[in-house]
């Protein structure tokens, strides 16, 4: 187009004219071109309109704890908003090569224990051994709970009688054999109590009547169990026909913050303080924990962890004074991981952990009559919690357990609850965008008796309306509540955080009716921001100094942090579709109108950055208003998704908290 338009100019020109235009012509095109190269070609176009955002103002920072979850939902519109959460994908291409098959890591004895239990309380020596070693005797030496810290062992019983009753639910055992072999052991069993036998039903005429019992798993997303415990989905899924919840939305960071509000129905902030670095700590029986409510009503309750060392509620706080439930299996683990150097890793001699402890449940369901109530709750994270992929070694086990349950007869009048925390923390995976995801959405199924549907057909139809809902640990506590008082099934509220799953969980809910905070929740729709703008930059230092300051008390341990680099932001938008809801068309409500012009006021982001010293990758969510231009970054927000080993090792005792931000001085 200029060369066209020069031509015509030339033409009508005089010669003298021509001869001065062309050289005036050849310098500008000159200069023109050489500035075309430097900005169009030799410049990064990312630089051009990102980096001299000349329109960017600064917005003011302001630093908060817990600021995200403050009654937001009252803010909202009430026009019907949806939560969209991604599909994912089992062989994702960035995630697949993370999940490797594994062989069996148990080295357990070869020789079947000499000690068996049976009919859950009789201590029977194994006929096969005796046929193997001839005539063999026993030393008996029961144990019990003291605290969650001691452990009292009982008086040796030598020559303990085959057949005999048991003292209590864990025992320590040596025999001898005619042949010179020897034996040692630690056993678990479920020996019932006076006081539960006697305990009577006070159950409300409304309640189901059912027994409850909660399956738990530590850090194993709900892809994570479809890749690794195939045949425990398929029986859960195809024999047992449970409602997997797909879009449950873990509600915090770690097993506490998805266990205390399934139990209790609060977050941890919301109750009294029982960590344990406080002097005036509470213990946490101060909780108002679920189990409670079912001994109220006659139950008799079982909770068990199988790793005692990381144990939910003694790691960091001050654990029970009092035992919690009629059956507590802390005390047993306490033992076996005492005597790691007698038995090899995850064995309690030819049985390993997880059958003990599936064996436990089973015994808790015979050792009492059928007609007395049963509230259940086993929690395994020896094999998931440090590993991806062990967890599938058991997996055949865990489908032979539920099949003890049902063709036992023990599933038709029980409720029961497959799940697992959060999906993985820390493993590599973690950092993916999908394993983002997967880590916020753990595996949550419902398997009620076949009967239920029949009897409340619009309260099982509406659980499976609930799978593909928006679910958290909140709505897990509401149904087991509604287990002791069952009413009418109706639409939840959704300004109510709780709502029970055999009541219908609004459409429109979004995480924050729901209780879940921007950081958790999987809803969002993300678009990668270019990282040297200058948002992505002020956001990242904003973020830094926010842990700086936090750290700044306890600054001549911990050292003064800087970013490295800012290695990914995503902007975290509601889909066109909520922002256009205005109402609906149809009678039905099947369709919507999306003509509003609903602006995006309030934007979230979340910035992975690393720091130095001590190369710390952070994840952090900050909510940026547009209207006020404030920048609003939540420290409980802001996750340490790398190991940090040994580096916060000054302030661990001190401030568990601080932890994952302050690398000593003396690990440097």
């Amino acid at each position: 187009l200029l060369k066209t338009m020069l031509s015509k100019l030339l033409r009508n020109l005089p010669k003298s004219s021509k001869r001065l235009f062309k050289k005036a012509n050849i310098y500008w095109c000159t200069v023109l071109g050489f500035a075309f190269y430097c900005i169009v070609i030799n410049f990064p176009v990312k630089r051009l309109f990102f980096q001299t955002d000349h329109t960017f103002e600064f917005p003011q920072v302001h630093v908060v704890k817990k600021h995200f979850n403050q009654s937001e939902s009252k803010q909202l519109p009430k026009t019907g908003l949806l939560c969209i959460i991604p599909q994912l994908q089992l062989d994702n291409p960035e995630m697949k090569h993370f999940f490797k098959p594994v062989k069996s890591p148990f080295k357990c004895a070869k020789e079947s224990n000499w000690i068996i239990v049976k009919d859950a309380n009789y201590f029977i020596i194994n006929e096969n051994s005796t046929r193997t070693h001839g005539n063999i005797t026993c030393n008996y030496m029961p144990f019990w709970r003291v605290s969650d810290k001691k452990i009292s062992f009982g008086k040796e019983i030598h020559n303990f009688t085959n057949g005999s009753r048991l003292l209590s639910d864990f025992f320590s055992i040596k025999c001898f054999a005619e042949d010179n072999a020897t034996y040692e052991n630690i056993h678990s069993a479920v020996v019932p109590t006076t006081e539960a036998l006697n305990r009577k039903d006070k159950l409300h005429d409304e309640a189901l009547g059912l027994n409850v019992y909660i399956l738990g798993f530590d850090s194993i997303s709900r892809m994570t169990f479809m890749r690794k415990m195939k045949n425990m989905y398929g029986y859960l899924r195809n024999t047992l026909k449970a409602v997997i919840l797909e879009q449950y939305n873990i509600v915090g960071d770690g097993t506490p913050q998805a266990l205390i509000p399934m139990l209790t129905g609060k977050t941890e902030e919301e109750l009294p303080n029982t960590r344990k670095r406080y002097p005036k700590a509470s213990y946490v029986n101060i909780y108002p924990f679920i189990w409670n409510e079912y001994k109220n009503a006659g139950y008799v309750t079982l909770y068990g962890e199988d790793a005692a060392y990381i144990g939910t509620f003694t790691y960091r706080m001050k654990g029970f004074d009092q035992q919690p439930t009629d059956h507590y299996m802390r005390t047993f683990y306490q033992v076996a991981e005492s005597r790691l150097n007698k038995n090899p890793k995850f064995c309690c001699g030819s049985e390993p952990h997880h059958r003990v402890h599936f064996k436990y449940v089973e015994d808790f369901f015979t050792a009492y009559p059928v007609s007395k109530k049963k509230f259940a709750f086993q929690f395994h994270s020896a094999y998931s919690h440090d590993d991806i992929n062990l967890i599938e070694v058991a997996d055949l086990d865990m489908v032979k357990h539920l099949k003890f349950l049902q063709d036992g007869g023990f599933l038709n009048n029980t409720l029961l609850i497959v799940m697992s925390d959060h999906g993985n923390r820390f493993h590599k995976v973690r950092e993916t965008q999908q394993g983002k995801l997967e880590e916020r959405m753990p595996f949550v199924s419902v398997v009620l008796p076949p009967w239920f549907s029949k009897k409340y057909p619009e309260a099982m139809n509406n659980l499976q309306k609930n799978a593909r809902r928006l679910t958290t640990p909140f709505d897990i506590h509401e149904t087991l509540l509604s287990v002791l008082h069952f009413q009418n099934p109706k639409m939840g509220n959704v300004e109510n955080r709780s709502i029970s799953l055999f009541d219908e969980v609004p459409e429109e809910r979004v995480c924050q009716q729901a209780g879940i905070e921007p950081h958790w929740c999987a809803c969002h729709i993300g678009i990668e921001q270019p990282n040297n703008s200058a948002t992505a930059q002020y956001i990242a230092e904003a973020i830094v100094s926010a842990i700086n300051n936090y750290t700044e008390p306890e600054r001549q341990i911990c050292v003064k942090l800087k970013l490295k680099s800012l290695e990914k932001l995503m902007m975290y938008v509601p889909d066109n579709r909520v922002m256009g809801y205005k109402r609906a068309l149809d009678y039905d409500g099947f369709v919507p109108d999306l003509s509003a012009k609903t602006p995006t006021t309030t934007l979230h982001y979340t910035a992975t950055l690393r720091t130095v010293p001590g190369n710390g990758l952070y994840e952090a969510t900050v909510r940026w208003e547009k209207l006020n231009n404030q920048l609003w970054i939540d420290l409980d927000s802001i996750s340490h998704i790398n190991a940090f080993g040994s580096q916060p090792q000054c302030i661990i005792d001190k401030d568990y908290f601080m932890a994952k931000w302050c690398v000593c001085y003396d690990q440097l």
